[in-house]
């Protein structure tokens, strides 16, 4: 099957073609004219985007204004006026392309799940994704500080590569085009009507009509009456969500595709037909396209390197993740989800510092027994179990002569480092140190990761599609094993 779509729009025309589920792009941007200082002023309470003028971060290459994404006081049309572009002073639009709004949820690295998902649903139905608005951990500080628990996208994924792969336009520009109306809906999850009031105040347009009875009728397809869940497979995108609708909503999306319920799942898969030389499918070889080019953004990479260079001098390292907080992960709502899941909780509870300790030196053993040598290790944790990474880091460092780092020091590396950069320093900061921990994590001789955590699944699937060629992911293991 090959289509194609195309899009003129103020900033971006694209043109996709798909042909057997995988797609080649040809991308044309179109400036826009108003410099960041402009832009800034639309929304006086996020001014980041041009004050700090020593910070030299090119962190929003696409100039999206940050107030149609991080700014939630800003507000929709008045008394029910709806305002729509001019077209006329860029050109006519030569098709009337449909669009896919994914509406993330739960945890940020479980958003990029959701997001992956979505992405491959919109080119299944060759629908235009819009840039959705993302969620910060819901432990993040700086919620409360800057009083929104909202993010934009250009501090997750790297626009430009996603953009040259897809056609997809900004929230502002998919709000101008319907209207501020949606008029259709892909229910993932059971959506009552006080739900989807709390997803149109966050996307500042109307999903719920006038009737609130007859919002049903936006439904594309249906969650079963007693489905928490509408899973589907590949196979079953076109005939259950194709819809003349235009303006289309993606509800909550997260282990929807059966395929990408879980990144470990598809990694372990891939994996295994790797080292067998067997071929992978269509729809293998489309999804880690997706993830390809949805890495991280741009200045995170770079600052990364910079981090790996400084201070591991691009020599070998392990790198670990620890998820495991008493307040979050291993919490009583969480670990009753599954036999296998109580059971990584009940392993963690009981994992000491000379637990830790013995697999760290265990796995360097291993590899030195193949001929690498590490001298380097960086642990990856929340916040609340920094007390504890710093009793493992001791007896490393004492009765091993590694030289470890952690979240911690990353952290002061990044208020010491870019201290001029407000967006990143005073705004997003909690947010921003993970994502580059997870570029850090990626780039290590091996990884060790946390089991049941999207954080470590997103790093291993980030690790299997990398390019660097100096590390062998086979590899790779899990700091305990259950």
């Amino acid at each position: 099957m090959t289509f194609r779509a195309t899009l003129r729009s103020p900033y971006l025309y694209k043109s996709l073609m798909c042909a057997t589920g995988i797609c080649l792009i040809a991308l044309h941007c179109y400036r826009d004219a108003r410099t960041s200082s402009q832009i800034s002023k639309r929304g006086h309470r996020l001014r980041y985007e041009g004050t700090s003028a020593r910070c030299d971060i090119n962190w929003n290459p696409l100039k999206i204004a940050i107030t149609e994404y991080e700014d939630h006081q800003v507000r929709g049309p008045k008394n029910g006026k709806v305002f729509v572009r001019n077209y006329k002073k860029y050109g006519t639009i030569p098709r009337r392309p449909k669009f896919l709004f994914p509406l993330l949820h739960f945890g940020p690295n479980n958003q990029l799940i959701g997001l992956r998902e979505s992405i491959f649903v919109a080119i299944r139905l060759n629908r235009t994704i819009v840039l959705p608005t993302f969620l910060k951990h819901r432990t993040d500080k700086q919620i409360k500080n800057n009083n929104s628990p909202l993010i934009s996208p250009n501090h997750r994924i790297d626009l430009v590569k996603l953009c040259e792969f897809v056609s997809c336009v900004t929230v502002g520009e998919f709000r101008d085009i319907c209207n501020y109306e949606i008029d259709g809906i892909i229910p993932l999850r059971k959506l009552s009507v006080a739900r989807l009031r709390n997803l149109e105040k966050r996307i500042r347009m109307r999903i719920v009509p006038k009737n609130p009875d007859a919002y049903r009728k936006k439904f594309i397809s249906s969650v079963g009456r007693h489905s928490r869940l509408h899973r589907f497979v590949s196979e079953e995108i076109v005939p259950r969500f194709k819809s003349q609708k235009r303006c289309v909503i993606y509800a909550l999306p997260y282990k929807g595709l059966r395929a990408s319920d879980r990144a470990m799942i598809l990694h372990d898969k891939v994996m295994t037909k790797l080292m067998a030389e067997n071929p992978l499918t269509d729809e293998e070889n489309t999804l880690l396209s997706i993830i390809d080019h949805t890495q991280a953004p741009r200045y995170v990479m770079s600052i990364a390197r910079e981090y790996i260079r400084r201070y591991f001098e691009d020599e070998n390292f392990i790198a670990v993740h620890w998820r495991y907080n008493r307040k979050d992960f291993i919490s009583r709502h969480f670990c009753n989800k599954d036999p296998i899941t109580a059971k990584v909780c009940s392993t963690a509870k009981k994992f000491t510092a000379l637990d830790f300790v013995y697999r760290i030196v265990e796995k360097k053993s291993y590899l030195k027994v193949r001929g690498t040598d590490v001298r380097h290790v960086y642990i990856a944790s929340p916040k609340t179990e920094r007390s504890f990474i710093s009793d493992v880091s001791k007896m490393l460092r004492d009765k091993q002569g590694l030289a470890v780092l952690s979240s911690l020091h990353l952290e002061k590396f990044l208020s010491s480092n870019y201290k001029s950069c407000d967006f990143l320093v005073k705004t997003h900061l909690q947010d921003i140190l993970s994502t580059i921990e997870m570029e850090v994590c990626r780039s290590a001789t091996m990884f060790l990761r946390s089991i049941r955590s999207s954080w470590s699944e997103n790093v291993a699937i980030n690790r299997l599609i990398s390019r660097n060629e100096s590390w062998d992911r086979s590899n790779d293991s899990t700091i305990f094993a259950v």
